[in-house]
């Protein structure tokens, strides 16, 4: 099986990752990156 990492920046592209390149043998691996500043995970609990 052939291993290869590729870096996808939308819902988008990942549909259409999958959609050209996955079957029902593949295996994906998502690793999510936040970037930027978020200021609502810095203040705790917003809602309440």
């Amino acid at each position: 099986m052939e291993e290869k990492e590729v870096m996808i920046e939308s819902v988008e592209q990942f549909g259409e990752y999958l959609k050209n390149n996955a079957d029902d043998k593949s295996i994906v691996s998502v690793v999510l990156e936040l970037a930027g500043e978020d200021k609502e995970a810095e203040g705790g609990d917003q809602n309440g």
